[in-house]
């Protein structure tokens, strides 16, 4: 199952259509196979690219928790990894 914390659905609505399908595409394709360009960035926090965008994720047996999508520009910054990170730790 994928889940998706409420912030994240925040952030996925203000994407362009065509972003919002191709993440979609990618979300549920890594889902299905486990394949995609993933990075671990800290603890349980994950990272799938697709395309110029950053789906934050955790993963712990079949279920994928969404807790934030950014462009790669911003994919990184310390300050963002942290707020990614407490969200995750309110699932």
């Amino acid at each position: 199952m994928i889940l998706l914390h409420h912030a994240a659905a925040k952030e996925f609505e203000k994407l362009p259509l065509d972003i919002r399908d191709r993440v979609v595409r990618g979300l549920k394709e890594f889902h299905e196979t486990g394949k995609g360009n993933i990075r671990h960035i800290r603890g349980e926090l994950w990272a799938l690219a697709v395309g110029d965008y950053r789906v934050y994720y955790w993963k712990r047996g079949e279920d994928i928790g969404v807790v934030g999508v950014d462009h790669r520009s911003r994919a990184y910054i310390p300050e963002r990894v942290e707020a990614l990170e407490k969200r995750l730790r309110r699932n």
